[in-house]
């Protein structure tokens, strides 16, 4: 299971993290939390578990209690479960501090304003140029676009890769002539949470004035609400995102 919530930071600012999650016995992260920029989906910061102490009651409960400083933006916090051992349904000793299992963020230090700080929900973002996203099975989902001027924007794109060859991936087009301005590959990749086959590409590329079209095409398994194996993290954004960068 993932849980998520949004906050705005109206200026940088320094706060507590306090998180209490679930070690696996290969000493990775079965139960934890993240956080990532929502205009460019990168972590800010992550549940590392070689960066957490014991929490108490059995060993693999593990736990994170540090100060971060974040730059003023929209946020997304993640905490996600695997299918065992979490609050009040425990399959061991649960931690000392079990009512706070999950993730926590505090504004810290005295001179923290709380005014400084606004809830913050995914909807319509005016920086968005074009998105295919919640792509299922079988698709080949297109949209056309235009860029009045020379653009830097950001490409955000999730997709599926077996034998270092994508199967769900996007591409931008010149809607002119047809050629390949941007694919995403194998290579560009990086692991999107879940299973290993989930890949993620966060990049920048300028756009000059013109007319282009945004492609997402998806293989016959393992696409949006239809998964074969563990989903990315990011699950919502299956399929590809451009955005202005300011």
């Amino acid at each position: 299971m993932a849980m998520s919530a949004g906050f705005t930071l109206k200026s940088d600012a320094k706060v507590r993290i306090y998180a209490l999650g679930e070690m696996d016995s290969d000493d990775d992260m079965a139960d934890y939390g993240w956080i990532v920029n929502a205009k460019t989906r990168e972590r800010v910061w992550d549940m590392d578990g070689r960066k957490t102490s014991h929490a108490g009651g059995a060993s693999k409960n593990r736990m994170v209690d540090k100060i971060i400083t974040l730059p003023k933006g929209n946020y997304l916090a993640y905490f996600e479960t695997d299918g065992s051992h979490s609050y009040r349904e425990w399959n061991s000793d649960p931690p000392m501090d079990e009512s706070h299992y999950g993730l926590s963020i505090y504004g810290w230090s005295g001179g923290f304003d709380s005014k400084s700080v606004a809830s913050f929900a995914e909807g319509e973002d005016e920086n968005v140029v074009a998105q295919l996203i919640r792509v299922k099975d079988d698709r080949h989902a297109t949209k056309r676009f235009t860029v009045e001027k020379a653009t830097r924007v950001r490409i955000y794109a999730i997709g599926e890769g077996v034998d270092r060859d994508m199967a769900d991936y996007g591409w931008i087009e010149d809607a002119k002539t047809g050629r390949t301005i941007w694919e995403m590959t194998y290579r560009m990749t990086e692991r999107a949470g879940g299973a290993s086959k989930n890949r993620r590409v966060s990049t920048a590329i300028m756009l000059e004035k013109g007319e282009y079209e945004l492609h997402y095409r998806t293989d016959g398994s393992h696409a949006y609400n239809a998964w074969n194996d563990d989903p990315p993290e990011d699950r919502t954004h299956w399929g590809i995102t451009v955005t202005k960068e300011e």
